[in-house]
């Protein structure tokens, strides 16, 4: 994903367009997640590779550009609305886990402005965050309907990284929606 990010810089393209990908040899294998731990839930944020149990050899080429081993993903659990609706609940997160501080910088929109993957003592968020002294405050969207969350910094929170890049439904997903959430359609 970092090589395509600086390729996009290279060669700036005013309209979207069709990306074709090389195909690998048919008997190419990638390293992907073939058990995940029992105690996922899909209803709560984590990182991916603290779900997986077993790691295998599978043959998908579609799955060559990723980089499983030495970059961080992160799951947005379906009952998380923090980030609402910048990302959904069910949303894929790519962590850069080299910037692990919150870093200060200029932004004008929601898009420009950092979003954080944290660790707490006992789960995952992830959120925008500030950090005064040794207090870390996760900031959701303010669409969300979420409060705002403090931490003792680093006692009860950790920076993960920040997240790169996102894979995401445009569209609600089909099936029972959460109740309570501002904005949603109610789903039986």
């Amino acid at each position: 994903m970092a090589s395509s990010a600086r390729y996009q810089l290279d060669v700036p393209l005013a309209n979207t367009h069709r990306v074709a990908f090389e195909t690998p040899h048919p008997a190419a294998a990638v390293t992907f997640p073939i058990r995940l731990d029992r105690s996922f839930s899909l209803e709560k944020t984590i990182l991916v590779s603290r779900a997986v149990e077993v790691w295998g050899n599978v043959p998908a080429s579609l799955f060559q550009r990723l980089d499983l081993r030495h970059t961080q993903y992160g799951y947005i659990g379906t009952c998380d609305f923090t980030m609402y609706p910048l990302l959904r609940p069910g949303t894929f997160v790519q962590i850069d886990s080299e910037i692990s501080s919150i870093q200060p910088s200029a932004w004008r929109t929601e898009f420009d402005r950092p979003i954080y993957f944290v660790e707490l003592r006992d789960s995952y968020a992830c959120a925008w965050c500030d950090l005064a002294g040794s207090q870390l405050t996760l900031l959701p969207h303010p669409l969300s309907a979420c409060s705002v969350r403090q931490f003792n910094y680093p006692d009860e929170a950790e920076i993960v990284g920040q997240v790169t890049a996102v894979a995401m439904r445009l569209v609600p997903a089909p099936g029972p929606v959460s109740v309570g959430v501002p904005g949603l359609p109610k789903r039986s």
